[in-house]
C-alpha cells in the first residue's frame, strides 16, 4: 500500500511538469517481490 508522501509527490510532479510542457505517465513504486503502478489504481 502506497504512503501518503508516496502518493502527494508524484502528484506534485505531475503538476509542475505541466508547466515546461512534460507529461508524466506512470510512477512506479517497486518492492522486494511486488510493484505498483500509480496510474494503474487512479492515483495518479
Amino acid at each position: 500500500m502506497p504512503s501518503e508522501d508516496d502518493i502527494k509527490l508524484p502528484k506534485r510532479l505531475v503538476e509542475s511538469s505541466k508547466i515546461p510542457g512534460i507529461e508524466i505517465f506512470d510512477h512506479t513504486i517497486v518492492c522486494n517481490r511486488d510493484y505498483l503502478s500509480m496510474k494503474g489504481r487512479n492515483l495518479l
